[in-house]
């Protein structure tokens, strides 16, 4: 759907930027990185928004993915080793919070696909973003609620970093967060294209 994919890497990357700034990165190359593959996804989303005149396709999902996958593993599930102050259940929680959109989707659609008794690999139009136009929202409407999910991670994530040292209440705002996005997911499991 136009421009889900460009709205998510967006706020992943902000999000590992946002939570590796305080630990005094080193490595200006992987900020320019990140800054600039930012940039390039901003310029595209102008073009990537609906109506779309512009496709992403395979090759730059794919390449998403893996930038993403490196940058989280180094910032997010690393967070505060450099300084000692390192929460792991914390960096596990980072990690959750930025790919939280994209892995609750790929695992409903996976359970609802294994229920039928279809293979989860092959495509389909049973995702998230598909159940949402199919309870009436436009395709604008969807990319505004991804913003707005997007958004929720992002502040949520910069504020368990922020208590990295100390954990306070981390479980708590974790399993409401992650609560929300399950009972969202539920809202539009059973929904069926007309």
């Amino acid at each position: 759907m136009d421009s889900i994919t460009t709205i998510t890497s967006i706020f992943i990357i902000l999000t590992i930027i946002g939570i590796s700034i305080p630990f005094q990165i080193e490595n200006n190359v992987d900020i320019f990185l990140l800054i600039t593959v930012l940039g390039a996804l901003c310029g595209f989303l102008i073009y990537n928004w609906h109506p779309s005149k512009m496709f992403m396709g395979d090759t730059g999902s794919q390449f998403l993915g893996m930038f993403l996958a490196f940058f989280s593993i180094r910032f997010l599930w690393n967070a505060g080793f450099e300084t000692g102050n390192v929460g792991v259940f914390s960096n596990f929680t980072l990690v959750l919070i930025a790919f939280s959109v994209p892995l609750m989707d790929t695992t409903f659609v996976t359970v609802r696909r294994l229920i039928r008794k279809e293979k989860p690999w092959v495509g389909g139009r049973d995702h998230s973003t598909h159940m949402l136009s199919y309870k009436g929202l436009s395709d604008r409407q969807v990319a505004l609620l991804f913003i707005i999910l997007g958004l929720i991670g992002l502040l949520l994530s910069l504020n368990i970093a922020k208590y990295i040292p100390k954990n306070s209440l981390l479980l708590v705002r974790m399993w409401v967060y992650m609560g929300v996005l399950i009972l969202f997911c539920f809202m539009f499991s059973n929904s069926k294209k007309d």
